[in-house]
């Protein structure tokens, strides 16, 4: 330990100058230190000297690697988001062709799903990084000249954004989609415009189609569903009201001559009145009650006994037309469904078969 006056506050460290006159490096003890202060101090040496500068040198240099790697990582950050895919675009008609576009919308990639589509892709000029506005262009003046776009035919165009949450993407695709659809209309050629997304883009792959044909063909198969269960469903509620009627005449053979005109109608009403002549039997046996009655409340308590079997009678009826009803309605659904499971596998044994 030495003494002397401090000359110098650094951040490690503090220069002293000792009564000998000499300028040393002393160790920092506390925090504060004034400038003209006689204080004892510890001495650096040269150990700890040359220790402390290859810290401040490893940390220097590691902070250079570190700020190196961040930059090499921002250049290359552009590429890879240049190269990532953020929409499809499909166009169909009878070449089926599919391009994949990046945030600036350039093509860098395009998939055919036939022969057809191959081969315009091969006549397509240095599509690679070029804008989809561009490459579509060429495409469809090449169906123009390989004459796909005849009057009358159809050509779907299907969008799929990989991210359904980057509406940026979306709009500039909606647009894209929206001006190649008012140039295709001017020859004429009806236009269906399909958004879809990812998934079923994956299930078409599966099938070896492109997705606007994958959900066409869905909906089409979908729409004849519901033809398909809304005549069922007609079938069902004929076979019902049928069955009804044959109930009901059941029912009318089975009751006293009296009552064998007795319409429906007029059944319900009896039913009515009788509902109401229990009521006043029970207003009356309340009544009679306060004067000891016991005769009318037993009668009463009879009548009431008597509705409620009744009344449980024709719930179990309806109970039974009802579960009648579904009952038929699931034998034509399985019926529908073992129909249309032949026909699916009929289709498919026609496309195994060699041409």
């Amino acid at each position: 330990m030495k003494k002397g006056i401090v000359l110098e506050v650094h951040h490690d460290y503090i220069t002293m100058l000792t009564p000998e006159g000499e300028f040393i490096k002393g160790k920092k003890l506390r925090d504060t230190y004034d400038i003209g202060e006689e204080t004892t101090f510890f001495p650096y040496t040269s150990l700890e000297r040359k220790k402390k500068s290859f810290n401040l040198s490893f940390r220097g240099w590691k902070l250079v690697s570190v700020l190196a790697s961040i930059l090499l990582v921002l250049s290359l950050l552009p590429r890879f988001t240049q190269s990532e895919v953020q929409a499809y675009v499909g166009l169909d008609i009878n070449p089926s062709i599919e391009m994949a576009v990046n945030k600036k919308l350039q093509v860098i990639e395009m998939q055919a799903y036939n022969e057809d589509g191959q081969v315009l892709i091969a006549l397509v000029d240095d599509w690679n990084k070029k804008h989809i506005h561009d490459v579509t262009k060429e495409l469809i003046q090449l169906f123009r000249e390989q004459g796909y776009m005849e009057a009358g035919k159809e050509i779907i165009i299907t969008s799929i954004v990989t991210n359904i949450e980057n509406l940026a993407i979306k709009a500039q695709i909606d647009k894209e989609v929206n001006e190649l659809t008012n140039d295709i209309k001017q020859n004429e050629v009806k236009v269906t415009v399909i958004e879809t997304s990812v998934e079923n883009r994956e299930k078409a792959k599966e099938q070896g189609m492109s997705a606007g044909k994958f959900v066409q063909q869905e909906q089409r198969e979908n729409a004849v569903e519901v033809i398909l269960e809304e005549e069922m469903d007609e079938v069902v509620e004929e076979d019902v009201k049928v069955t009804e009627e044959e109930q009901s005449t059941e029912d009318n053979s089975s009751s006293p001559p009296a009552n064998k005109g007795q319409s429906k109608k007029e059944e319900k009403l009896a039913e009515r009145d009788e509902r109401k002549q229990q009521q006043a039997e029970k207003k009356n046996e309340m009544k009679n009650t306060n004067n000891g009655n016991k005769g009318n409340k037993n009668r009463n308590e009879n009548a009431q006994s008597k509705g409620k079997e009744k009344k449980l009678e024709n719930e179990q009826r309806k109970r039974d037309r009802q579960q009648e009803k579904e009952d038929r309605k699931q034998k034509k659904m399985e019926e529908v469904k073992q129909k249309r499971e032949s026909n699916n596998s009929h289709r498919k044994d026609e496309k195994g078969r060699p041409q």
